[in-house]
């Protein structure tokens, strides 16, 4: 899962998959001013467990079951958790769900950037568009063989 704790200050916990934890999802203590949002939380012991003395800010966050700090309750439908492939599948409710944080500039686990529909979906990774590749055309030469050789085809 994931603390904060320490005395930290204004911690950002954003667009997380926490899955499977015995524990918890998300925890906090001893800290003031967290932010935690857009996450899905599915399968953890507890999804949010907080020491409520400390000041946070809770929303668009998804989780299994219902639970303290669950904005959201559902399957957040991923493509094979079983595989450890936790990308969103059509029809989940984490997609477009997510409070607006493209003011930070941030991208998904793939790389992709964050708003590819109408909102920034929830969890580690954005649904829709396409994953960056590269650009950059591959050059080749080629070494050998030499000219005048004669090249035989293995079939």
């Amino acid at each position: 899962g994931i603390a904060t704790g320490n005395g930290a200050t204004n911690a950002g916990i954003y667009n997380n998959t926490v899955v499977g934890n015995s524990g918890d999802g998300i925890s906090w203590s001893n800290q003031s001013g967290a932010v935690i949002r857009n996450n899905i939380l599915s399968g953890n012991g507890r999804h949010l467990d907080a020491n409520l003395d400390t000041p946070v800010t809770l929303s668009n966050n998804l989780c299994s079951n219902s639970g303290f700090g669950c904005s959201m309750v559902g399957d957040p439908r991923f493509a094979n958790p079983g595989a450890f492939d936790f990308h969103l599948l059509a029809g989940s409710p984490a997609i477009d769900a997510g409070y607006d944080l493209s003011r930070l500039g941030m991208t998904d686990f793939d790389g992709k950037p964050r708003l590819q529909g109408s909102s920034s979906d929830l969890g580690a990774f954005e649904s829709g568009g396409s994953t960056p590749s590269d650009t950059q055309s591959p050059s080749v030469s080629i070494v050998s063989p030499v000219q005048g050789s004669i090249v035989k085809r293995l079939n």
